[in-house]
């Protein structure tokens, strides 16, 4: 549960605004209990595809968060778009993404010998895996690049 805390970092500097002084020449930066009402559906339904995605995970050899990923990019497409609430929350967890890595980071320093003992598999596998990357991105982009072009 190493994402809890960021999301709930994201989600209060949302809600929370940060101009308290002069709040009637900022009253834009509260949100409608409308808004807040979008964001707690989105959440809601992220945290139901995460736990689709463990329930599933027992059945399909896949780990539970792309199981649910899976689930939301399936519902998605057959809607025919994202619905409000699930864009503004992941839109909202986008822009605080690097809170995700946080644990991660801190997490890593637990494995400091492992990592010193195999140096060189560590540092070619991040190398081949970034060009790889890297690789990819750029390839879809000039395919996406180009498909605009021709329209």
């Amino acid at each position: 549960m190493g994402f809890f805390l960021p999301i709930c970092y994201a989600l209060a500097h949302s809600f929370i605004p940060l101009y308290f002084f002069n709040m009637a020449e900022n009253h834009s930066r509260f949100l409608s209990l409308a808004k807040v009402k979008q964001y707690l559906i989105g959440s809601l339904l992220i945290f139901l595809f995460l736990a689709a995605g463990h329930f599933l995970s027992s059945f399909i050899p896949l780990p539970a968060p792309v199981i649910g990923l899976l689930i939301c990019a399936i519902g998605c497409a057959v809607l025919g778009e994202v619905p409000t609430s699930l864009l503004l929350v992941s839109q909202l967890l986008l822009s605080n993404m690097a809170l995700f890595f946080i644990p991660l980071i801190v997490s890593a320093t637990l494995y400091l010998d492992l990592i010193k003992n195999n140096w060189l598999e560590v540092s070619l596998s991040l190398l081949i895996s970034t060009l790889v990357a890297i690789a990819v991105t750029a390839k879809l982009a000039d395919k996406n690049l180009k498909g605009n072009n021709s329209e």
